[in-house]
Parts: C-alpha cells; structure tokens; sequence
C-alpha cells in the first residue's frame, strides 16, 4: 500500500529525523526491480510537496535511464558547471518537481560518477531543494544505488510482499550500511489484505 496512513507514516518519521537538517535527501531502493520503488518514491515526494515548505525534487537514479530528447540530465549539467535546476521539471505538483541523475543514449550505458562528482551533485541540490528524493536501482542491476547512499540523510529499504526474501532485505541493509549508508526505514509494498480493514482494527 503506498496511500493513506502507511505512505503518510512513512513521511511522519522521515520528517522527524529531518528536523534538524537544512535539506534533506533520502533514496529508496529495492533488492530487485518490480517492488515498487518508483511508485512510493513519486508518492513519498508528493506527500513532501504537500505538507513541506520549500521546493521538493525527485530524482531518477538509474544510470540506463533514458530520458525525452532535449532534456539534460544533472550530471550533464554539472559537468557544464550550468544551474543543475536547469534540469528540473514540474511534476504536476505544486512545489514538486522531477530530474535525471544520468542519462544514457539508446543502446550504451554512460560512464558511472566518481565519487567525489556525485557528492558535489548532491551537495549543490541541497541548496535548492528542501526535500530531495532519490528513486534509486536495485544492486542486482547496478552498485549505483548502494554507492549512492552514503551521500543521503537515509535509505529507505522497499520490499515486495510475498516475493522479497528475508535474507535478500538483509543483505540490502547490510550492503548499505558497508557503503557508509544509514537504512532509515522499510517498507513492505504489493500487501493484499484478506481480512477487511473494519475487522484489522479490532485485532
């Protein structure tokens, strides 16, 4: 379930651990594709534009990422020394909007960042962003997201239910933290729920 009273406690505890901090940047990542990661990344960003002060950016962080022709990607733009805002567009929110981290050309994968690029990027949205939202890939695809993690205030781990395996999370959280990340939160997407919701709140 990514609506309602889990999306908006998820948000909750984000919220307090970013209290103290001028901007915040937390990414979301999956041990395997289709749980999800998308999804709650674009809604976590929209309940942040909605309750927030400040402009909010969610950010594609795949490096294979293809994106419409015209656009420039944040690493492009930083590597021109250009506004990375430049790269930003409305996501149909208000205060919300959305960028590319990378963007490959059909057929070819671009050159990972070095470490010390990737820190300036993030560095440099945090001056322009209150909320920073990184849809990140799984280490499955690519050790992008788990290199990614040490420049956040946290990592929230996402699990598909009935399909991620326990060991499978575990091993994301501790792949995280040997990255120099801080796993945040987690969440369990794709619940069917077989009791009806007037009975769950009697149990």
């Amino acid at each position: 379930m990514i609506g309602g009273t889990p999306l908006f406690g998820l948000f909750n505890k984000l919220a307090l651990s970013a209290q103290e901090a001028d901007s915040f940047a937390v990414e979301l990542i999956a041990p395997q594709r289709g749980a999800g990661v998308s999804a709650i990344a674009r809604a976590l960003a929209r309940c942040a534009a909605a309750n927030m002060d400040g402009p909010v950016l969610l950010v594609r962080a795949d490096p294979a990422a293809t994106g419409p022709t015209g656009t420039s990607s944040l690493a492009e733009l930083h590597h021109r020394g250009a506004d990375l805002r430049e790269a930003a567009r409305p996501d149909g929110e208000d205060g919300l909007w959305h960028a590319m981290l990378m963007q490959a050309a059909p057929g070819k994968t671009p050159a990972p960042l070095p470490l010390g690029v990737l820190d300036k990027i993030v560095t440099r949205l945090r001056a322009s962003y209150r909320w920073i939202v990184f849809d990140s890939v799984p280490p499955q695809d690519s050790s992008f997201g788990l290199i990614l993690s040490r420049f956040m205030n946290g990592t929230v781990v996402v699990a598909e239910a009935e399909r991620t395996r326990l060991p499978s999370a575990r091993q994301l959280v501790l792949q995280i933290r040997a990255n120099g990340g801080t796993p945040i939160g987690f969440v369990v997407n794709k619940r069917r729920k077989v009791i009806p919701d007037f009975i769950y709140r009697f149990l």
